[in-house]
């Protein structure tokens, strides 16, 4: 949104309005990039946007900004490729994902004269690198401004507790979670059938404890619950 306050142009009104009205956006780390490429022979790989970044749950100052300086938790979710719609007669609802792109150069942004879509929503400045961050967004693009909510349910695999989060909160939490699953999607090949078959699987939610690493300075570690 503060690319838009740059230009008093009519599109950036536009994405403002729908911003406000017919438009959600929710905020995601993952250090693997959306978009997968073709290695060098043609196998789809995903790639990571930093190598040498610690698994999202260990990133300190993901803590201390996001989760009340470890007073709070981390939540790690499993998003099935349903989670994903297109525009068609019968629901209009569009929902994607995409990384975010960040840059120090705000003449890329400048040299049209306007802002779009891509750029009001998915780039952030330079400094914020380190987070990661990938957005799922969601809207009508016929802009009546009723839209089905995002469907996740049974989508959360893990819980992580922070350092300092209360030990009845955690209690809370683990018993809101009781029994509950996440549930994973793969394409097999039916032999019989001759064609490729969808199989569900499902998993139990697991709970962690943040620790310091003292091993290994200036680091975190994840304690499963079970083995604290």
């Amino acid at each position: 949104m503060e690319l838009l306050t740059l230009y008093g142009d009519d599109i950036s009104r536009l994405i403002s309005e729908s911003y406000k009205e017919c438009l959600k956006i929710t905020c995601f780390v993952k250090n693997t990039k959306v978009q997968p490429k073709l290695d060098n022979d043609d196998n789809l790989i995903w790639e990571q946007k930093h190598d040498n970044d610690p698994e999202e749950y260990l990133n300190d100052l993901m803590w201390a900004h996001y989760a009340d300086n470890h007073k709070g938790v981390c939540i790690k979710y499993h998003f099935n490729n349903d989670m994903t719609k297109f525009a068609d007669e019968a629901k209009s609802q569009v929902a994607y994902f995409r990384d975010v792109e960040y840059t120090s150069d705000m003449d890329s942004y400048r040299k049209n004269g306007a802002i779009n879509l891509q750029d009001a929503f998915f780039a952030k400045g330079k400094a914020w690198e380190y987070e990661n961050e990938l957005r799922l967004l969601s809207y009508d693009p016929k802009g009546t401004g009723d839209y089905a909510s995002i469907d996740a349910k049974n989508s959360i695999v893990a819980v992580y507790f922070g350092l300092k989060c209360p030990k009845d909160q955690q209690t809370e939490i683990m018993d809101i979670l009781k029994g509950r699953k996440w549930v994973s999607e793969k394409s097999v090949w039916d032999v019989a059938k001759h064609s490729f078959a969808n199989i569900k699987e499902e998993h139990p939610v697991e709970f962690f404890q943040m620790e310091v690493d003292k091993t290994h300075f200036g680091k975190l570690k994840a304690v499963k619950y079970g083995d604290l």
